[in-house]
C-alpha cells in the first residue's frame, strides 16, 4: 500500500499498526519529520476533541530531541508537551520545531504556546496550517516572527487539513460565535450500491481492515448516529474498539445517538426489549434517542410504555425532542443546540460534541444527503454485487441536478475500497488557502 493521507489520518499507521504509530523510516528532510509530526497529532485521536490533536516534533541536528500530542481536552497543547521532553541544556536557536497547526497565541484552558517558543528562542519553526480560530488567525505565527523566530508554513498542508477536518471545518462553517457540528457520513455498499441485500442483512459487506478503519473514524469523530431501524433490527452496540475487537477506553469512546422521530424505541415489542438489553444497552454508556416531542409525548401514554421508558433510562438512555417542522430540522436543532458536555466526561473538563459520524441506516443516510447536511463521506466498497432494490443510497433525480463531489482520498483496505469525498463548499472550506 502506499502512503495516502486519508480522512482518518495516516492509513498505513491505521491499518497496519492500530494505534501504534513508530515510524518506519529515518526522517531526514523537512517532508520527512512533517510526516512523522502527523504520526504524532493522531496520538490524540479521540481524546483532543474538540480541541485539534496536534502533534510538535522538536529537531537539533537532524536527530530528534522529543515529541508531543495535544492532551485530552483542557490539557497541555502538543508543543508544551514536546517541549516538557527536553530535561537538558539546549541551544534553542539551532531547533527546528515541526508543528501541525499555529501556534496558540491567546489565553485559553492552556496559555499561549506562543510565548513558550519566543520564551525559548527556538530558531525556526515550520509548520502545517494557519489556524482558523478567530483568537489566532495568524497572531501565533506574528508574534513568533516578531520575536526573530524564523517561520515556514504550508508544508504537507492538505494532508493535515484532512486530519483536522472536524476542527477547521466546525470553526470555519460558523455562522454565530459558536461553531458549527460536523456532519461524516460512512457506510459499506456492494459495487451495485445497495447497503444491505433485500433481505435486510448486511454484515458482512466489507472485510476485517476496512472494518478496522471504521473503528478508528468512530475514534475520530465526537459522535456516532444511526436511525430507529438500524437500532431496533440489530441491537449494534456503537462502540470504538480495537485491532482486537476489545473495547477502548470511555475517554476514546464516541457518544452514541439514535435518530427516532416516530418514537419506535418506545414502542419496541419484547423480544426486542430483549434484544437490546443484550446488545446497545449493555454497554452502561449514554445514549441519546432523538424524537419528535409530539410522538414521544403521545407514546408515553400507552400502556406499559411509561415502565419501559424509565428502564431505559436507568441503563443510559436519555432522551431529547423537537418541534420543528421536518424531522431532519428536528435532528439538527436538537445535534447544534444541545449541550451534551455532561454525557463526555474527560480527565481534565467535560467535552462538547463537535462532529458526529453517521452510520445509517440508508433512510436517514439518503435523508441527510437531500438536505445537504453531510460535510465529508466516508465510503466502502465491496467487490460484489447485490442486485437489491430495497436498500440502495441515493434518490431518484436527474442528472444536471445531481450533486457532484469533491474526490478527497481512496486507498485500498484488503480487497475494498474505501473512497472519501465532500460537496464543493466542504472541501472548498477544508483546503481554504492552501
Amino acid at each position: 500500500m502506499h502512503d495516502v493521507c486519508s480522512l482518518g489520518g495516516w492509513v498505513p499507521d491505521v491499518l497496519r499498526n492500530g494505534s501504534s504509530f513508530a515510524s518506519e523510516t529515518n526522517p531526514r528532510s523537512d517532508e520527512d519529520w512533517m510526516r512523522e509530526t502527523l504520526r504524532v497529532s493522531m496520538e490524540g485521536c479521540g481524546a483532543a476533541s474538540p480541541n485539534p490533536s496536534v502533534g510538535c516534533v522538536l529537531v537539533k541536528d537532524g536527530r530528534e530531541l522529543a515529541r508531543g500530542c495535544t492532551q485530552a481536552f483542557g490539557g497541555a497543547h502538543g508543543e508544551r508537551v514536546a517541549f516538557s521532553g527536553v530535561t537538558h541544556d539546549v541551544d534553542w536557536s539551532q531547533v527546528t520545531a515541526y508543528v501541525a497547526l499555529e501556534p496558540c497565541s491567546h489565553h485559553g484552558k492552556q496559555p499561549p504556546c506562543a510565548d513558550l517558543f519566543v520564551e525559548k528562542k527556538v530558531g525556526r519553526v515550520v509548520a502545517a496550517l494557519r489556524d482558523p480560530f478567530d483568537a489566532v488567525n495568524g497572531q501565533g505565527f506574528a508574534r513568533l516572527r516578531a520575536a526573530g523566530v524564523h517561520v515556514e508554513e504550508g508544508l504537507l498542508a492538505k494532508e493535515f487539513a484532512m486530519w483536522l477536518s472536524p476542527f477547521l471545518l466546525s470553526v470555519r462553517k460558523q455562522t454565530e460565535a459558536k461553531p458549527t457540528i460536523v456532519m461524516a457520513a460512512k457506510w459499506a455498499q456492494s459495487l451495485d450500491g445497495c447497503l444491505a441485500d433485500d433481505t435486510g442483512r448486511s454484515q458482512w459487506i466489507t472485510g476485517p481492515l476496512a472494518r478496522q478503519y471504521t473503528h478508528w473514524l468512530r475514534r475520530k469523530y465526537d459522535g456516532i448516529l444511526v436511525g430507529a431501524g438500524t437500532l431496533l433490527d440489530d441491537a449494534p452496540r456503537l462502540d470504538a474498539r480495537n485491532e482486537k475487537g476489545e473495547p477502548l477506553e470511555a475517554v476514546l469512546q464516541p457518544l452514541r445517538f439514535v435518530f427516532d422521530p416516530g418514537a419506535r424505541l418506545l414502542c419496541v415489542d419484547e423480544p426486542g426489549k430483549v434484544r437490546l438489553r443484550l446488545g446497545t444497552l449493555s454497554t452502561g454508556t449514554p445514549l441519546v434517542v432523538i424524537s419528535s416531542r409530539r410522538i414521544h409525548d403521545d407514546a408515553l401514554t400507552r400502556r406499559g410504555v411509561r415502565a419501559w421508558c424509565d428502564e431505559l433510562e436507568k441503563l443510559g438512555v436519555v432522551f431529547h425532542t423537537f418541534d420543528a417542522p421536518t424531522h431532519t430540522e428536528g435532528l439538527w436543532s436538537v445535534l447544534e443546540g444541545a449541550d451534551f458536555s455532561s454525557l463526555r466526561p474527560g480527565p481534565f473538563f467535560p467535552r462538547p460534541v463537535q462532529s458526529v459520524l453517521v452510520e445509517g441506516g440508508p433512510t436517514l443516510l439518503n435523508a441527510l444527503l437531500a438536505a445537504r447536511k453531510v460535510d465529508v463521506c466516508h465510503a466502502f466498497v465491496a467487490p460484489l454485487f447485490l442486485g437489491g432494490v430495497k436498500f440502495r443510497l441515493g434518490g431518484l433525480t436527474e442528472l444536471g441536478n445531481a450533486e457532484r463531489f469533491v474526490p478527497l482520498a481512496s486507498f485500498a483496505a484488503g480487497t475494498d475500497v474505501v473512497w472519501e469525498f465532500a460537496p464543493k463548499a466542504a472541501a472548498d472550506a477544508l483546503f481554504l488557502g492552501i
